[in-house]
């Protein structure tokens, strides 16, 4: 299915669907906003009302506080968008560096965990690892960057919280 096809379904679903709305924002330090049709269409296909908005981009810790009050909170983010540049400076980043990025951002998940710690449903994008280095056989900066990252989500995620990973990654296919 084409996407004009799911906006236009979309459409159509919206005006038949009755009942309170479930709500879902989506947070992220990456371009998602084709998600949101997606993800609409998707549950209104399978009859659940629901309203999803996309927070300002690269806006995680403040869009946190202001989505709390929603039923789900979906987030999205990569290793690669921390600090502007990181893609290409990974492979000669000091240490110092890249252990003040990891300080910062870990507090930030620990603000994150706080503000949703109500939510009913947070879903967590692990960092992802993959495609940071460009030879298979080295573990580059940016892997060990998201490594340290997953580890402290595990332990500071809240039991509202679930971790999706490039291993257990959900792919919908929308016919």
């Amino acid at each position: 299915m084409k996407y004009f096809d799911i906006i236009k379904k979309n459409l159509e679903l919206k005006k038949t669907i009755v009942g309170t709305s479930y709500k879902i924002a989506i947070l992220s330090n990456v371009t998602v906003f084709e998600i949101k049709e997606i993800l609409e269409f998707y549950l209104r296909d399978n009859k659940i009302n629901v309203q999803v908005d996309i927070a300002d981009y690269d806006n995680i810790v403040q869009e946190s506080i202001k989505y709390s009050n929603y039923d789900a909170v979906i987030i999205f983010w990569e290793t690669i968008n921390l600090i502007d540049g990181l893609h290409s400076e990974q492979l000669i980043i000091s240490k110092e560096k890249l252990s003040q990025i990891q300080s910062k951002v870990k507090n930030e998940i620990e603000l994150v965990s706080k503000n949703l710690s109500k939510t009913s449903l947070v879903i967590f994008n692990k960092f992802p690892s993959i495609l940071s280095h460009n030879n298979s056989l080295l573990e580059g900066n940016l892997s060990k960057v998201s490594k340290n990252l997953n580890e402290h989500l595990e332990v500071v995620k809240q039991k509202n919280t679930f971790l999706i990973g490039e291993k257990n990654a959900i792919f919908m296919k929308v016919k």
